[in-house]
């Protein structure tokens, strides 16, 4: 049946092996009955490759396949000449033989072209074998498993390999160290307050460390940071990206995370997925973080009662956003309570939050037309500002300007004008001084104060002004525009309208 060969070396089998390794559609190779075929055509038969012949199930069952064949013809042409009901049965029985022992043969022979395609992976892909791979490969080639075995578990391989660990491990220390050498790094870039320059040398910073710590399985924790940075320079989209990695790391059955640390990344995620409007995602991540934080709180109040009001007010931030005001109000409150309470024990840790909820409670209220209650609620949080900002004016002279402006819009809603551009020009005044600083993350913030001063200059039909400012705006404008069209293409388009008009 098959053609008969000579002997056949190892380059022979290894020219085999290549051609399977290709994967060639056109190339299927297999074993069948005692030889290796290629396209159905038996090129080297079994007994003169070593790796085969030393393969006694496989031998086995290649015996037992032929001697059922055997059977099975014998019971058949019983059957043909005398068709009664137990030579029937027997031929019935052979077959059902044949069959059982036919799929075992095709396992095994599977697994062997799997062995025999890795073999040919090690030794012809150029990579480096250890000197113990290349002796033991040499045996095992030649169906030698028993010097295979006396190599490969030689008790001084045991302790080399305890040697390699200790010195991983120590490389490992060293990488962490460099690790957290450029964090300090970052912090101090961060400390001398933050420029266009020092936030790409951050976030290069950034960026080296994440690499790291995927690549050598270093402390993932600096992920949160390097998500937290992103978000604040409004690159949500990358600090997403990054937060998932830490979620996936998170997820892994085998590591500890501590419920505090799951309970802010899953906070953080939420406020990510809030600002780039994913807000089913949003509120999912965000009751998450509400459901351990709750827990963490009855436990240990004085720990973790900072962190469930800042998930109550992220909270609120996003029912706003989906128009769930009640909901928004009463999440807000929640805020408000604690932090009003910790801000009576230490006012230096709290105001800040303290007058942040106030400031996004008075948005709520000036949102449902409760202009009363925003006016009084929004002078709370420009109280704080104004003296936190007095304090340490690079942290907190951002807040005071946002304050202002939405006090700003409180009083433009409610006709008090001249309030209105009071306020809207100490925003204007301190968003012109940052965006200077630092255009990337501040000129956006300063659009939006030009575009609320000039709409109130145009209601108020006070023409001189209004050509004033939108002179001042145009280039902004036409700059934000080509980097975000969506948002900023028609406002451009009306600002060039109105100058060719006043």
């Amino acid at each position: 049946y098959y053609h008969t060969y000579g002997h056949i070396d190892t380059l022979r089998l290894g020219i085999l092996m290549q051609i399977k390794l290709m994967k060639l559609d056109c190339a299927q190779v297999k074993l069948e009955d005692g030889a290796v075929l290629l396209n159905g055509h038996p090129i080297v038969m079994a007994e003169n490759v070593p790796l085969l012949h030393g393969h006694q199930t496989l031998q086995q069952l290649t015996q037992q396949r032929r001697q059922l064949l055997a059977e099975l013809d014998r019971c058949r042409a019983d059957y043909l000449a005398d068709s009664t009901p137990e030579k029937e049965a027997a031929f019935f029985a052979a077959s059902a033989a044949l069959n059982r022992i036919s799929e075992q043969l095709t396992a095994v022979e599977q697994e062997t072209m799997a062995l025999m395609t890795t073999v040919a992976e090690m030794t012809s892909d150029g990579r480096v074998l250890t000197h113990r791979q290349k002796e033991a490969l040499k045996h095992f080639n030649q169906g030698d498993y028993a010097a295979v075995y006396a190599i490969l578990k030689d008790e001084e391989r045991e302790n080399e390999r305890k040697r390699a660990e200790a010195r991983a491990e120590v490389s490992k220390q060293e990488l962490q160290g460099y690790v957290e050498e450029e964090l300090l790094l970052i912090q101090t870039e961060k400390a001398q307050g933050l420029t266009k320059e020092r936030v790409q040398c951050i976030l290069a910073s950034y960026q080296k460390v994440a690499e790291l710590t995927q690549t050598h399985d270093l402390n993932k924790d600096v992920l949160y940071d390097y998500a937290s940075f992103l978000d604040s320079q409004n690159q949500q989209t990358e600090a997403i990206a990054v937060a998932q990695k830490l979620q996936w790391h998170y997820s892994n059955p085998s590591i500890t995370v501590a419920d505090d640390k799951k309970a802010a990344l899953y906070n953080l995620l939420g406020n990510l997925y809030g600002k780039t409007q994913h807000y089913q995602e949003a509120e999912q991540a965000q009751c998450k973080a509400l459901d351990i934080c709750a827990e963490l709180a009855v436990q240990n109040p004085d720990a973790f009662e900072p962190d469930l009001a800042l998930i109550y007010n992220n909270l609120g931030i996003l029912y706003s956003d989906t128009q769930r005001y009640e909901d928004a109000e009463q999440a807000y409150c929640k805020a408000l309570e604690i932090y009003t309470r910790l801000t009576a024990r230490c006012p230096d840790a709290f105001e800040p939050d303290l007058a942040d909820s106030y400031n996004n409670l008075g948005i709520l209220y000036s949102d449902t037309q409760r202009y009363k209650d925003a006016e009084q609620t929004l002078c709370k949080a420009l109280e704080i500002y104004t003296r936190l900002a007095a304090r340490n004016p690079d942290a907190f002279e951002p807040d005071l300007a946002m304050s202002y402006n939405n006090l700003g819009l409180t009083y433009h809603d409610t006709q008090r004008h001249e309030d209105a551009e009071r306020a809207y020009c100490k925003a204007l005044e301190i968003r012109t001084r940052l965006a200077a600083r630092n255009p990337d993350v501040f000129e956006p913030d300063l659009a939006q104060v030009l575009w609320n001063l000039a709409a109130l200059y145009k209601n108020q039909k006070m023409k001189e002004k209004l050509q004033q400012l939108l002179i001042q705006a145009q280039p902004l404008f036409e700059k934000l525009a080509q980097r975000d069209p969506a948002l900023y293409a028609d406002k451009a388009a009306l600002i060039r309208k109105l100058l060719k008009h006043l």
